[in-house]
């Protein structure tokens, strides 16, 4: 039976890689944490990276002894022919496990160059806000409006914003004249309730009075003429002339006939202008 083959298990295999990686952070440095290095340097390091790869791959798989002759299994050996693809599996493992550490190596060394960073997304153009206007709307990386435009808008949003006030100014005013002329239709109200209240206290005043005036004239009518001109020397001349107005005319004549020349003239031009 064939002498059996050194085994590379799980754990050597990280151990490998862990080499791989150690051994090309000793040689090119840790990937800076700056900006990316320029373009031909980073051609030439992935070159550089890639020779070293290909070069610890050919390495660990010449390190591993050599295949024996594939022989055809024979019936009174099984074991023998078992034992042979068992090889072959961890053959096929270890060439699997070696291109995953070729493959992250390769990785770290990209990402050390630069090639895969990626860069922290920053605007491409700055949006410009001009109060109470904002222009921010683009046309394929031109911006939408001009500054004649921008400074068109922004005069009409302020002239909006103007009207605007002034409309509030003007619907407050009106909201104030609207209550005033409330006010003032109340206190309308209120004097033509006082005016007519005051009418119909004087018509009452009035109809008292003529009646005192006729219930007087029928006292001095009854009295004694001389007596009668003798009260209405003493009365104001406007009494005495509503009540002789109210005496029939015989009883003014007999009255006034009794009175002193100068009263009985007055009431007589007073009767006259009647």
């Amino acid at each position: 039976m064939a002498s059996q083959k050194k085994k590379l298990s799980r754990a050597d295999a990280q151990a490998l890689y862990a080499d791989l990686k150690k051994a090309m952070e000793s040689k090119y440095g840790k990937a800076p944490s700056g900006n990316p290095s320029p373009k031909g340097a980073s051609a030439a390091a992935n070159s550089k990276v890639a020779a070293e790869i290909a070069k610890s791959i050919k390495q660990a798989l010449g390190s591993q002894p050599e295949e024996a002759p594939i022989r055809a299994p024979s019936m009174s050996n099984p074991a023998s022919g078992r034992s042979r693809a068992l090889d072959r599996g961890q053959k096929t493992a270890l060439v699997m496990a070696l291109l995953c550490a070729a493959f992250k190596v390769t990785i770290a060394g990209l990402e050390s160059t630069g090639i895969l960073t990626v860069p922290k997304a920053q605007a491409s153009m700055a949006i410009q806000t001009t109060a109470p206007f904002a222009v921010s709307a683009t046309r394929g990386g031109v911006p939408a409006y001009s500054k004649e435009e921008v400074r068109i808008l922004t005069s009409l949003d302020s002239r909006r914003v103007q009207l605007e006030e002034r409309s509030r100014k003007l619907d407050l005013r009106q909201s104030e004249l609207d209550k005033r002329d409330s006010e003032m239709a109340v206190k309308i109200a209120e004097l033509k309730e006082l005016t007519e209240r005051l009418k119909i206290d004087r018509d009452k005043a009035d109809k008292k009075k003529v009646a005192q005036l006729d219930q007087l004239a029928n006292v001095y009518g009854s009295m004694n003429p001389q007596e009668a001109a003798a009260l209405m020397e003493q009365l104001d001349v406007t009494i005495a002339l509503d009540l002789i107005s109210r005496m029939p005319e015989k009883r003014i004549g007999q009255i006034l006939a009794l009175m002193s020349p100068d009263k009985a003239l007055a009431i007589t031009r007073m009767l006259s202008a009647r």
